[in-house]
């Protein structure tokens, strides 16, 4: 197993297990964004801004143990 610390902010709120805004969350090895998404029950329709340890994360991407993801809505605007 993995434990990863996950942050859902703004609109993403309604996922966080527990209500709390920053959380651990264990995983199987070889899990990917993509799983923490489904983990949640984030819908993954390209809506959102994935922030894997300070960089744009894609939903293939592998965690690790440790990794610090945050999940943001996109915002537009200018």
């Amino acid at each position: 197993m993995i434990a990863i610390t996950v942050r859902l902010e703004l609109t993403f709120a309604k996922f966080r297990p527990r209500g709390e805004k920053e959380t651990t969350i264990e995983l199987p090895e070889g899990a990917t964004v993509l799983t923490l998404l489904q983990y949640l029950g984030v819908p993954y329709d390209g809506q959102k801004l994935i922030v894997k340890n300070g960089k744009v994360a894609s939903l293939e991407e592998d965690l690790c143990h440790g990794d610090v993801i945050c999940i943001l809505p996109v915002m537009e605007g200018g």
